[in-house]
């Protein structure tokens, strides 16, 4: 074994001792950072529950449960409780809906402040096959809510809306927030008209919805009602018809 050849293996086992003690060295690197993280999400956890615990004990009525009283059938008797970081959306989400009617000549509209949103619709002047009045929308068939993130996820589906007016051909609904902002809909049906114009505002809103949520999902979900006897031919021929502010027509 000549010179070159010893002076290669000792660099090879300098180069192998000295990458296995600096991947030993970013390894112990790695695992405190990694128990640091830890710790922190355990400490933030903690927290959480104690200001849920806190807050519970402060204010009970805050707070809408869902589910089998001890003592009824059910999964072992077990509750699901909805807790919305917003305190007014907890009231919101815990009142009863109420209903009101918007109706002119052509139709009669109900409506219902849980969702803020038509419950009913009704044309006067047609009848089913059967002779009995005609609904597009039966009572009850309809689900219409607005997705949107304020901090956290809800759709207004879920929440009963105050009654802000109420006229002949106008009905406003808003949904309050804590930090002074609500969400309002507004409906109003002209005379003579089976056109109901629907205006989507949210006002002051700028402390509950981040400024990076720059969209919003809606979600509809509707029984349609059957209409004709021929329900195959009915089938056949019916069709949604939708269009975009500077649409020339209907997609």
């Amino acid at each position: 074994m000549n010179k070159n050849t010893i002076i290669g293996f000792v660099l090879i086992g300098v180069i192998l001792f000295g990458f296995s003690w600096y991947q030993s060295r970013e390894y112990k690197k790695q695992a405190e950072y990694r128990a640091q993280l830890d710790s922190i999400a355990r400490i933030e956890m903690l927290a959480q529950i104690a200001e849920d615990s806190i807050r519970r004990a402060e204010h009970p009525e805050l707070y809408v449960v869902e589910g089998t009283a001890a003592g009824e059938s059910g999964s072992h008797g077990a509750y699901r409780t909805t807790i919305y970081k917003d305190s007014l959306l907890n009231l919101s989400a815990s009142r009863e809906a109420e209903y009101y009617m918007l109706s002119n000549e052509k139709v009669q509209i109900a409506f219902t402040t849980k969702g803020a949103q038509p419950y009913s619709v009704r044309l006067k002047d047609y009848r089913c096959y059967d002779s009995t009045d005609l609904y597009l929308v039966k009572p009850g068939a309809s689900e219409f809510g607005i997705s949107v993130y304020t901090g956290e996820n809800i759709n207004t589906k879920d929440f009963t809306f105050d009654l802000a007016e109420y006229t002949d051909s106008t009905i406003v609904m808003r949904l309050p927030f804590a930090s002074g902002g609500y969400i309002e809909q507004k409906y109003i049906l002209e005379a003579d008209s089976y056109m109901v114009q629907n205006e989507l505002s949210f006002v002051d809103m700028q402390n509950a919805i981040p400024r990076k949520t720059s969209s919003l999902d809606i979600d509809w979900s509707l029984v349609v009602p059957r209409l004709e006897k021929g329900y195959k031919n009915e089938k056949q021929y019916s069709k949604l018809d939708y269009c975009c502010p500077g649409d020339k027509k209907p997609e």
